[in-house]
C-alpha cells in the first residue's frame, strides 16, 4: 500500500473517531413529554375552553425557562402544514418562565377564548428555553393534540389565511429563504373567505420573532388593513418588512384579527444570513449537592444555505439577586460550522458558579460589542434547592470509631444542618439518648463498654431513621445501617422508583415515585455510548485489520511479469554452468 492511501485512511478513520464524540441534533433536544386534560369533553358556546397541561421533564437537570405554546385550531392537521388548507390556527397563547424539578413534572392551567359552536382542538407545545421539548411552534410541528366540541349557538365561518398561496420572497414552507442582514423582505398574503357574507374589518398583524413567538415578548408589528373579501372569494394582502441584522432563524408571525378577536395565524420563516452562535440548550447541575454549574450547548450558524463559519466571539454568563448583578463569567468561543463542513457545528461550555444564591441567569454571545445571542431566565435557585431536598432528602451522614483500652465511642453527624436523634440502647435499657440541632459536624466521645449494642440516627428533616449495630470486634470506623421502616412509598413489581430508595423493613422505600421499570431500549444506545461511537470502532477495527494483512502479505504479479522473472533466473543459472 502506498505511503499517501495509509495517510489517507490514518486521516479517514481519525476524522470518524473525532465525530463519534460530537454532539448530535438529539442532544440539543430536551427529553420529556406532556399532557392535556380539558376541564370539559363539550364546552358550550361562549363559555371559555379550560384544562390543565402537565409537563414532564425526564432530565437529570431542572428545567428552567420552559414556554408552553397553546393554539387553538378546527379541521384536520396535516404535516407540513405550510402546504395544506386542511385546518386553521384560530388563536394562539404563550405560557412562559416554568421551572420544573428533575425527573418530575408540573400541571400548569389554561384558558382560552370562548367559541361558537363546532368541533375544535387544542394544539401543545413547549421550549425548554431555544431546546425543543414538544414539537415546533414555529412551523407547526408535531403538537400534542386534544380535541372537543362546542355546543349552541350559531357558527360563522372564519378567515383564514391561505397558507399554500402565501409566500414571502416566493417561498412557501418551514424551511424559510435566506435574506441578507437588514434586507428586505417581500410577501404575498393570501386571505380566503369561506363564509356566507362579506368581511370587511379584518386586519393583518405581521411582526417577526428571533426563533419563535414564545420567546419575542413586545415584537414590533407592522398592521395591514384587508380590504373586503365577498363572501367565498379571496384576497392577496401585500406585505413589506425589512429583516433584522443579526443572523438567525426567524419566525414570521402572521395574526388575522377582526376586531379584538383573531380568526386565523399562520407561520413563515426567514434566514437572516451570516455567520452566528445559538444557545440551543441550556441547564443547571449541582443540585444534589448544593454546588452548581451552568453548562450551555451552543449551535452554529442557522443559515444552511451558506454554511458559514463563526469565530472570534465570546461566551458570558450573568448571575443576577434580583436585579443585582452578583457574578460574571466568560470564555472565548470555539471555531463554529453550520454542518456540512470541518468545524464543529455544537460545542459545550460550562461555568462553575460560586453563587449560593442567585434568581436569574443571562447567557450571552458577543463578538466585536455585539450581541449575537442573548438568553435571560428566571432561575431561583434557593426555591428550586428547596424543592429539590424535600423530595430528594439528604439524610445525616454517621460515622463511628470506638477506642478499645479506653472504652469510647467516637461518634461524628455531618450535614448542612443537623436536626437528629441519637440513641444508643442495649436489649433492655437506653444508654445514651441525645437530640442535635446545629448546622455543620456534630462530633461526641460516649463511655460504652463492649455489648450487644444498637444505636438508631433519626433525621427529622429528611424523616429517615438509620439503625446501626455496634460490632467493636469489627475493624470498620463506620458502622452499617440495618433496614428500618419505609417513610416512603413501595414500588409495586414491575416498577422502578424515579428518586431516591434505601433499604426497609418492608422492602426497597422509594422516596419519589413509581413508575413502570422496564423501558424500550434502543440497540443504537447499548451501554450508553452512541451507536456513531461503536461504528467509528468497528470500522477502525477493521481497517487496521486490512492494512495489516495487506502490509504483511507478499506484492501480487501478473502472469507476464512471472514468466519474465522465470526467464530472467534461467539466463543466469545458463552464465553460471559456462
Amino acid at each position: 500500500m502506498k505511503v499517501l492511501q495509509q495517510i489517507a485512511l490514518f486521516l479517514a478513520l481519525t476524522f470518524l473517531l473525532s465525530g463519534a464524540f460530537a454532539y448530535s441534533f438529539e442532544d440539543l433536544i430536551w427529553k420529556g413529554a406532556v399532557t392535556i386534560q380539558l376541564d370539559k369533553a363539550e364546552f358550550q358556546s361562549g363559555e371559555p375552553i379550560t384544562g390543565k397541561i402537565t409537563l414532564l421533564n425526564s432530565e437529570n437537570y431542572p428545567l428552567l425557562g420552559a414556554k408552553v405554546v397553546v393554539q387553538l385550531a378546527q379541521g384536520k392537521y396535516d404535516y407540513v402544514a405550510q402546504f395544506t388548507t386542511k385546518d386553521n390556527v384560530i388563536s394562539e397563547k404563550n405560557y412562559g418562565d416554568i421551572w420544573i424539578l428533575p425527573n418530575a413534572n408540573k400541571t400548569i392551567n389554561f384558558s382560552v377564548d370562548a367559541q361558537e359552536s363546532g368541533e375544535y382542538r387544542i394544539d401543545i407545545y413547549s421550549w425548554a428555553l431555544k431546546s425543543i421539548l414538544i414539537g415546533n411552534s414555529a412551523i407547526f410541528l408535531a403538537p400534542a393534540s386534544k380535541e372537543f366540541k362546542v355546543s349552541g349557538g350559531s357558527a360563522e365561518a372564519k378567515a383564514s389565511i391561505d397558507r399554500e398561496n402565501t409566500k414571502f420572497n416566493d417561498t412557501v414552507g418551514p424551511v424559510g429563504f435566506p435574506v441578507e442582514p437588514n434586507g428586505e423582505i417581500k410577501g404575498v398574503v393570501r386571505v380566503s373567505n369561506p363564509s356566507t357574507v362579506p368581511k370587511d374589518s379584518l386586519k393583518l398583524h405581521v411582526s417577526m420573532c428571533d426563533w419563535a413567538s414564545a420567546f419575542c415578548e413586545n415584537p414590533e408589528e407592522t398592521v395591514v388593513d384587508v380590504i373586503s373579501i365577498p363572501a367565498g372569494g379571496t384576497v392577496d394582502v401585500q406585505v413589506a418588512m425589512k429583516a433584522p441584522a443579526i443572523p438567525s432563524a426567524y419566525e414570521i408571525n402572521l395574526k388575522l384579527f377582526n376586531g379584538d378577536k383573531t380568526e386565523s395565524v399562520y407561520k413563515n420563516r426567514a434566514i437572516v444570513a451570516g455567520g452566528t452562535a445559538k444557545f440551543r440548550k441550556i441547564f443547571i447541575d449541582g443540585l444534589d449537592v448544593g454546588k452548581y454549574s451552568l453548562n450551555l450547548l451552543i449551535a452554529g450558524s442557522p443559515d444552511h444555505f451558506n454554511y458559514p463559519a463563526f469565530e472570534g466571539y465570546s461566551i458570558k454568563a450573568e448571575i443576577y439577586d434580583g436585579e443585582k448583578l452578583i457574578e460574571e463569567k466568560s470564555a472565548e468561543g470555539e471555531k463554529l460550522g453550520a454542518g456540512g463542513e470541518e468545524f464543529r457545528y455544537i460545542i459545550l461550555q460550562s461555568f462553575n458558579l460560586e453563587s449560593k444564591k442567585f434568581t436569574k441567569i443571562c447567557a450571552k454571545i458577543e463578538k466585536g460589542g455585539t450581541i449575537y445571542e442573548q438568553e435571560c431566565f428566571p432561575a431561583p435557585i434557593e426555591e428550586i434547592q428547596a424543592a429539590y431536598d424535600a423530595r430528594h432528602p439528604r439524610v445525616v451522614k454517621v460515622t463511628w470509631a470506638y477506642e478499645e483500652s479506653a472504652e469510647t465511642l467516637s461518634l461524628t453527624l455531618e450535614k448542612e444542618s443537623i436536626n437528629a436523634r441519637v440513641r444508643i440502647f442495649s436489649s433492655d435499657e437506653t444508654l445514651f439518648e441525645e437530640q442535635i440541632n446545629q448546622p455543620g459536624i456534630y462530633k461526641k466521645s460516649i463511655y460504652l463498654r463492649k455489648g450487644d449494642l444498637t444505636m438508631t440516627v433519626d433525621d427529622f428533616d429528611a424523616k429517615r431513621q438509620q439503625m446501626f449495630t455496634l460490632d467493636f470486634s469489627s475493624k470498620q470506623s463506620e458502622g452499617q445501617a440495618q433496614p428500618t421502616e419505609c417513610a416512603g412509598i413501595i414500588c409495586s413489581a414491575g416498577e422502578a422508583c424515579r428518586g431516591n430508595s434505601y433499604k426497609s423493613v418492608q422492602g426497597l422505600c422509594c422516596i419519589g415515585t413509581c413508575q413502570p421499570a422496564i423501558e424500550p431500549i434502543s440497540f443504537l444506545s447499548i451501554f450508553s455510548i452512541p451507536f456513531i461511537l461503536w461504528a467509528a470502532i468497528i470500522i477502525i477495527v477493521i481497517a487496521l485489520a486490512v492494512l495489516f494483512t495487506v502490509l504483511r502479505s507478499p506484492k501480487k504479479i501478473s502472469v507476464k511479469q512471472a514468466v519474465k522473472k522465470k526467464e530472467v533466473q534461467h539466463k543466469k543459472e545458463k552464465v553460471k554452468k559456462k
